[in-house]
């Protein structure tokens, strides 16, 4: 199979041609390098940010808020959780399934650090798909609220 013959055309990639440039670049000050990446800050923000926002200690340390994404596809309904770890979460989150009356058919759990990504697929008690708008905002409504509601009494706040 033959390539493009125009591939040589296309310019290096900018970070590496960011590399070449830096190559011989060298700092001698005496200020500590900041790490610099796309995504999460790798450094905590200046003190007079956290003074200007005037956000109390155990709010700055507050974990995310709880997210529910509910999708239903061949009578199946997918549940898409992403929220804080904590002692018991699996626990909670089957007693507020039963007392939903959904059935789990099956489940993926993830947790990364202190942040959970679990996928739970189940049925109401009649083994169907939630389909019904308002039983789905119900359900996304519950689980965030009572889920952020735990977390809370978890930590303290």
């Amino acid at each position: 199979m033959a390539t493009n013959p125009k591939l040589d055309l296309l310019q290096s990639y900018p970070f590496e041609k960011l590399r070449a440039a830096l190559i011989n670049s060298h700092y001698h000050g005496d200020l500590a390098p900041m790490p610099l990446s796309i995504g999460e800050p790798k450094h905590p923000p200046p003190q007079f940010v956290i003074d200007a926002l005037g956000i109390s200690r155990q709010l700055r340390e507050l974990p995310w808020p709880t997210e529910v994404e509910v999708t239903t596809e061949d009578n199946l309904t997918t549940i898409s959780i992403l929220a804080a770890d904590r002692p018991g979460l699996l626990a909670h989150l089957g007693l507020l399934f039963m007392e939903l009356k959904l059935t789990l058919r099956s489940a993926r759990i993830t947790t990364l650090g202190e942040r959970v990504e679990d996928i739970f697929i189940v049925q109401n008690e009649r083994g169907e798909g939630l389909y019904d708008t308002e039983e789905i905002y119900t359900l996304q409504h519950t689980l965030r609220q009572r889920l952020d509601s735990e977390l809370g009494k978890t930590i303290g706040v």
